[in-house]
């Protein structure tokens, strides 16, 4: 599982451009391979008053295990 830092972890897959940019401005980054178990693992729930629940979160490792398959 992930380890818990303040490390900017980021896919291989992105623009290097981006992560040298990133380093440049102060941020220490981790390259991990493509799809990554340890990324995409994004989930939000929010009470309203009055009663409605609403919630979401990233399909990105189920689509994953769809992909490995």
């Amino acid at each position: 599982m992930g380890r818990c830092n303040d490390i900017a972890k980021i896919e291989a897959r992105f623009d290097p451009e981006w992560i040298t940019a990133l380093s440049n401005m102060g941020h220490e980054t981790e390259v991990l391979p493509d799809y990554s178990d340890l990324v995409g693992h994004a989930g939000a729930v929010v009470t309203h008053t009055g009663g409605l629940v609403e919630a979401a979160t990233d399909p990105a490792p189920m689509a994953w295990h769809w992909r490995a398959r």
